[in-house]
């Protein structure tokens, strides 16, 4: 694959990464958001860490890993889970906010 087609497969996963995280969040009941991140966090950095696993023991190639690690970019966030421990603490659920800023 050319160095534009990795680029161009790294930008489209992240970009499905990101609707993949949406589609996450989107599907649990009200309030249940610190948990859906957590989950999402979770198995993004299983899969990068899968990822970079596979390709240091040559069982995938490095486009493979770098398109797995761009959807894992894309999957998992700081900027969502910043949002989600402001919108706790704006609502008045400081341990709440900090927990999942723990937990993350």
């Amino acid at each position: 694959m050319t160095t534009f087609g990795v680029f161009a497969l790294c930008a489209l996963l992240g970009a499905v990464g990101a609707v993949a995280r949406y589609a996450v969040t989107a599907v649990l009941p009200k309030g249940a958001e610190a948990t859906g991140l957590l989950i999402v966090n979770a198995s993004g950095s299983l899969l990068a860490g899968a990822a970079l696993g596979l390709a240091h023991t040559g069982a995938i190639d490095s486009s493979a890993a770098l398109a797995l690690l761009a959807f894992a970019a894309g999957f998992t966030t700081l900027s969502t889970m910043a949002v989600a421990v402001a919108q706790s603490i704006g609502r008045g659920q400081f341990w709440r906010g900090l927990g999942t800023a723990a937990l993350h």
